[in-house]
């Protein structure tokens, strides 16, 4: 988890997308450093800002993960 950025840094990034809603969640996904932004949005995606993957993508690795090493229920 991490702060929001401040809204001089928002503004000064208002390029990066479409939806300025958007823009606090890449910019927090970024000053992190998190390895991978999960999210549903489409935009977000599609901008690859940072490493980005959807919840049924991270499922589907984490599951097949489990039943590569013999972890499956």
């Amino acid at each position: 988890m991490t702060e929001d950025p401040p809204d001089e840094e928002i503004l000064s990034n208002l390029h990066l997308l479409n939806d300025r809603k958007d823009i606090p969640v890449a910019l927090g996904a970024i000053d992190s450093g998190a390895d991978f932004l999960v999210t549903g949005e489409k935009e977000l995606l599609k901008a690859q800002l940072t490493p980005t993957t959807t919840t049924r993508k991270l499922l589907q690795l984490v599951f097949q993960d489990n039943i590569d090493n013999g972890q499956h229920r």
